[in-house]
């Protein structure tokens, strides 16, 4: 269940809560019978025990109403993403709550309290936006608003509107008769200014603690792009200096091509015969060092020269002997225009990827395959392993590596005028996909 969601769910449940207790006269038994034991005993300490029942009554049920609300609006706005929603319907729907909630015989009063309340929760929305667990949000609204119902009961404060409630107004005529009115305010004052601090000092504490966190995860982020420049700045290194060895490469590959030629001319069967050998490997090790040195060079193969020449790749590796090959004799006489060294490299990428990908399987499954689609050839490559890997902050890929593998895939077979396509297994597992146009063979 994503966040959306279980917000929602949570408001519904806080709103269910608050209609029982706003229902139910049970809950409100022990403070009337706390409120006549005090009025019988005109004793102070009474009269403080019954007004913190019931602001502790009062709090519950604000609480589960203003949460309920909130939170039910914070997942609408997530869902809908309509960030206006989390702000302006709770400003609507809890003074309508207050409204419908008069048919209870318990009736709330939304009064200035109230008012102060729904402000003062509103404007601590605004600021702990910046806040993503939203339990962090809960235990500050509560605080909140536990912190305000104290003012109820501060005798001080009812000409301008404070605790015109039946049971707020009759603590504080009782406080007045008794002469007890100055330990009542002093008492409520300080249980208000008590939660209402720790209610500050609770939005500071947790929008600080998040945006240390943003700050960090930006900073890792910061570093995991300088570790990605930098590696590419090795690899381009790398590749710079591996185009100048294959130049060099050049040089005594002329030379032997030359000093076979002439043996070619031999009148000697043998020799000439071993110098034609030697002209055709050297004439295709010029054709690989052609197609290592330029990305865009490219000829025609078969089918199956591709396939051999990437299993020789991957048998001679610890994983490599268990690949399973699937191609038919038809398909692999079939012709491709390619640069040979890069995609039969782009394979053995995949063929990496789908070995650490069922390597966690009791029985691991790779295969390694061709087949004939209309007038393209598809070269497939087959897993029997979790499928897509969610990467961990940090990562591009889910291993753990660079994630440069696919991103190489791709470049090399847009290039090659192919296309790579990536698709689960009905079985589990994936299957990556190469196609390229079929073309005659030489």
């Amino acid at each position: 269940m994503d966040s959306g969601l279980k917000k929602c769910a949570t408001g519904i449940l806080c709103l269910a809560a608050w209609l029982i207790t706003q229902g139910s006269t049970t809950l409100s038994a022990p403070v009337v019978r706390s409120v006549y034991q005090a009025f019988s005993m005109l004793e102070s300490g009474l009269l403080l025990v019954s007004a913190f029942l019931l602001v502790l009554l009062n709090g519950i049920r604000a609480i589960f109403l203003y949460n309920g609300w909130f939170l039910l609006c914070e997942g609408i706005s997530e869902k809908t993403r309509k960030g206006y929603a989390e702000i302006f319907l709770p400003s609507v729907l809890i003074p309508l709550s207050y409204w419908a909630a008069s048919t209870f015989a318990n009736r709330p009063h939304f009064g200035v309290p109230a008012f102060f309340t729904l402000t003062s929760v509103v404007m601590l929305q605004v600021m702990c936006r910046g806040v993503g667990h939203y339990s962090y949000k809960v235990l500050i609204r509560s605080c909140l608003i536990f912190s305000i119902q104290w003012l109820d009961l501060i005798p001080f404060l009812t000409p301008y509107g404070f605790g015109w409630g039946e049971l707020s107004r009759t603590i504080k005529e009782l406080s007045s008769i008794t002469g007890r009115e100055y330990v009542l305010n002093a008492f409520c004052g300080v249980c208000f200014i008590w939660f209402f601090g720790t209610a500050a000092l609770l939005a500071a504490l947790f929008i600080n603690y998040e945006k240390t966190i943003r700050q960090m995860e930006q900073i890792r982020r910061k570093d995991a792009e300088v570790e990605r420049l930098r590696r590419e700045q090795l690899e381009a290194r790398l590749y710079q200096e591996l185009h100048y060895l294959v130049h060099d490469l050049k040089r005594p590959l002329t030379a032997i091509l030359g000093l076979s030629d002439l043996l070619g001319m031999s009148r000697d069967p043998a020799a000439a015969r071993y110098g034609t050998t030697i002209i055709r490997a050297a004439e295709q090790m010029d054709l690989m060092i052609s197609e290592i040195k330029s990305p865009a060079a490219a000829r025609v193969v078969t089918v199956k020269e591709l396939l051999d020449y990437t299993l020789a790749q991957v048998r001679p590796l610890s994983w490599g002997k268990p690949v399973l090959l699937r191609c038919t004799e038809e398909t692999e006489r079939a012709g491709i225009l390619v640069n040979l060294i890069r995609i039969s490299r782009a394979l053995v990428n995949l063929l990496d990827n789908a070995h650490r990908a069922a390597a966690a399987r009791e029985n691991p499954e790779i295969i390694l395959g061709a087949e004939k689609k209309g007038p393209s050839v598809c070269f497939f490559v087959e897993d029997n392993g979790p499928g897509f890997i969610k990467p961990d902050e940090g990562e591009v890929s889910g291993w753990g590596s660079s994630g440069q593998g696919l991103a190489f895939v791709n470049s090399a077979v847009s290039a090659n005028g192919g296309t790579f396509f990536m698709a689960p297994l009905p079985r589990g597992g994936l299957r990556c996909e190469l196609t390229f146009t079929e073309v005659k063979p030489s």
